[in-house]
């Protein structure tokens, strides 16, 4: 049972909770835990996580944040090296313009 309960779950490092959160907006926190939904919250058929994966903006809709905060959110984040934003190569995409 405690197994079960777990898989249908996703992961976030406690420092998180306990240090980043607060000084976040809520905005950069409903978006943070939108990508980890996606991406440590996401299994594939073996049980792996997906290690990247392409938010669109109507997807963070989903979690009540507007256009213009997720974009903003996304700078927070970038800013506060929560998240890393890159092109299919690995490359840095370090302004909005780049990410769409």
């Amino acid at each position: 049972m405690k197994g079960t309960m777990l898989r249908y779950t996703t992961p976030i490092p406690n420092r998180f909770f306990d240090e980043l959160m607060k000084g976040l907006s809520s905005s950069a926190v409903r978006v943070y835990l939108k990508i980890a939904r996606n991406t440590l919250g996401w299994r594939d058929k073996h049980g792996e996580i997906k290690p990247r994966d392409w938010i669109s903006h109507s997807q963070f809709a989903q979690v009540g944040v507007s256009s213009r905060s997720v974009t903003t959110a996304i700078e927070e984040l970038l800013s506060q090296k929560l998240i890393l934003a890159t092109d299919e190569q690995g490359n840095p995409l370090s302004r909005p313009g780049q990410r769409k």
